[in-house]
């Protein structure tokens, strides 16, 4: 059995509006489950939550669950009806590749509500339609689609390349008219 050190680290954020301070009635504790890590705590009232794993750099390997808790609809796996929760965690980073040794620390965070930040790929010109999008290891997001209006008559095809923050890269196609032949 790989030997993981995980500590739990416990924050939060801003009380949700209309209610109380919302915080946990039984704390976030951590403890090893065979291969897996099992991550239970309580709300004290009903709230949103998010747990994520994270490395020794504070950098996220896992986005475990995030959701409403307590609402008048069931929260999305596995977080479960109620404000009780436990959830497991197998070792394993978003991608699915097994995490390492660690050492890793496990965050939980109540009343976080909502806030708009901005728009994936804003930019002056118009996408026009939008034929899919794909990502790469690195995060970077590729969008594919054609133009309109402003872009060409015929509804010019591109491919562009934005990073993890929205942040345009590159344009693929139509590739450049400097290209050697």
């Amino acid at each position: 059995m790989r030997d993981i050190t995980v500590i739990a680290i416990l924050a939060l954020a801003c009380p949700i509006l209309e209610a109380a301070e919302v915080g946990f009635s039984k704390k976030p504790e951590v403890s090893a489950a065979g291969e897996k890590v099992k991550i239970s705590f309580t709300a004290s009232a009903p709230t949103d939550v998010e747990v994520a794993v994270l490395d020794a750099k504070g950098s996220v390997v896992r986005h475990l669950a995030a959701g409403v808790l307590g609402g008048k609809s069931a929260p999305p796996a596995p977080l479960k009806p109620g404000l009780a929760q436990e959830i497991e965690w197998d070792r394993k980073t978003d991608t699915g590749a097994p995490a390492g040794e660690g050492p890793f620390a496990v965050r939980v965070r109540l009343g976080l509500g909502v806030k708009l930040d901005g728009f994936l790929g804003e930019n002056p010109h118009h996408f026009g339609a939008f034929w899919g999008m794909a990502t790469d290891p690195k995060g970077n997001v590729y969008i594919l689609g054609a133009s309109t209006g402003n872009k060409g008559p015929d509804g010019t095809r591109y491919m562009q390349v934005f990073d993890r923050d929205g942040k345009y890269v590159k344009t693929i196609m139509p590739m450049p008219a400097d290209l050697p032949a």
